[in-house]
Formats: structure tokens, C-alpha cells, sequence
């Protein structure tokens, strides 16, 4: 084997770890951002939850009757209903948004590493 050819592969070879270690890369940051937006989600989840047993402990504190719990249990059920499945939708579109990440990142690679393919 010549010394070009040599050179040669070892230089693909540097270039394809170089565009692999980038690749890995792209993707954990994908993965990271992905992550905290629906950690905000779920931190969002659990506030709502915490603020619904507040409503509920104050209005079996201040109410009367039994009808004044009931009439307030279907408003606070409504607005409770309402806010989660804004969470929900919300969650829906953060992975719908990772899964064109992933397959545009997924796309990128596959053109990426046909450079490295020679051709037949």
C-alpha cells in the first residue's frame, strides 16, 4: 500500500469521526431540549395539581352546604379539564416537533455518510 493511499484513508477516517462525533452531537441536543420542554410540561402538570387541592381545601372551607360544593365541584372539574388538555396538546406538538428533528437529523446523516461510500 503507497503512502497517498494510506494518507488517503486516514484522512476518511478522520473526517468520518469528526462528522459522526457532530452527529452525536446534533442529537444529544435534540434530545436535551426535547427534554426540558416536557419537563416544563410535567412541572406544569404538577403546579396544576397543586393549585386544583388548593381550590378544593378552600372551598370545602368556606363552603355552607353540600350544594355549594357540588355547584363549585363541576366549575373547578371544567377549568381543571380545560388547563390539562392545554398540557396535553402542548405535549402532543413538542413531540410531534421531535420527531421532524429526528428524521430530518436522521436524513442529514444518511447524505452525510454517503460521501464516505464510494461510488460502485
Amino acid at each position: 500500500m503507497s503512502k497517498d493511499i494510506k494518507n488517503e484513508m486516514i484522512e476518511k477516517l478522520n473526517q468520518m469521526g469528526q462528522a459522526s462525533y457532530q452527529s452525536t452531537k446534533e442529537l444529544a441536543e435534540i434530545n436535551t431540549r426535547t427534554f426540558e420542554e416536557i419537563c416544563e410540561q410535567q412541572l406544569a402538570l404538577a403546579n396544576l395539581m397543586i393549585e386544583n387541592v388548593t381550590t378544593q381545601m378552600k372551598l370545602l372551607g368556606s363552603a355552607k352546604d353540600i350544594k355549594d360544593v357540588l355547584g363549585s365541584q363541576s366549575e373547578i372539574s371544567a377549568d381543571m379539564s380545560g388547563k390539562v388538555m392545554g398540557i396535553a396538546r402542548n405535549t402532543t406538538d413538542i413531540m410531534n416537533e421531535y420527531k421532524e428533528k429526528c428524521s430530518s437529523w436522521y436524513e442529514k446523516g444518511i447524505k452525510s455518510n454517503s460521501t464516505f461510500i464510494p461510488a460502485s
